[in-house]
């Protein structure tokens, strides 16, 4: 059975237990490194055994919209030594597009910087992003770096703006260990 997203009375198609596990590449998730736009379906459980350097639980790196996706009960931690790493619930790297009516629950994302919710980093290839109707709850999101810009890059919906102007409408965040809806970036 489907969880219910955004709209009220409608359910999606549930992916349930990913275990992501991938020792070659840079991007892992149910897709590695996409163009694409991911749309109306849900993920509950997902967890990553894995080197690479972008993870999410839909893809690793996204040029595409993300829609109406629902994560929850996610585990990604990186190896501490690792210090190239954009972790996020749903994407590791969001290269371009926008999200709506995406929403996280119960994940926890650790690594060395850029984690976060919906996406540990937004990439500058599209320069005005918006994220609208999105939340992210009950969460936690930890950078290993102690010092410096890399210390903050921790944010429930991104970890890191990088260079990107980024529009927040109507996103909520709550009971998370991070309140900040964006890290430094």
């Amino acid at each position: 059975e489907g969880l219910p997203v955004t709209k009220a009375g409608e359910t999606y198609p549930t992916i349930y237990g990913l275990n992501i596990h991938q020792t070659l590449g840079k991007a892992a998730g149910l897709f590695g490194g996409v163009t694409f736009n991911f749309k109306n379906f849900n993920i509950d459980g997902a967890s990553c055994n894995c080197a690479s350097s972008f993870v999410g639980a839909v893809a690793g790196q996204v040029y595409g919209d993300l829609e109406n996706i629902s994560v929850k009960n996610v585990s990604f931690v990186a190896d501490p030594s690792r210090k190239d790493i954009r972790y996020g619930a749903i994407v590791g790297m969001h290269n371009a597009g926008n999200a709506t009516g995406c929403s996280v629950e119960n994940a926890v994302v650790k690594a060395y910087h850029n984690v976060g919710g919906i996406s540990g980093t937004l990439n500058e290839s599209n320069n005005n992003r918006t994220y609208r109707d999105c939340s992210v709850k009950n969460s936690t999101f930890e950078v290993y770096c102690t010092e410096g810009a890399g210390a903050k890059m921790a944010g429930a919906l991104t970890g890191n703006a990088n260079g990107v102007t980024l529009y927040y409408e109507n996103c909520t965040v709550e009971g998370n260990n991070v309140e900040a809806l964006a890290g430094a970036g």
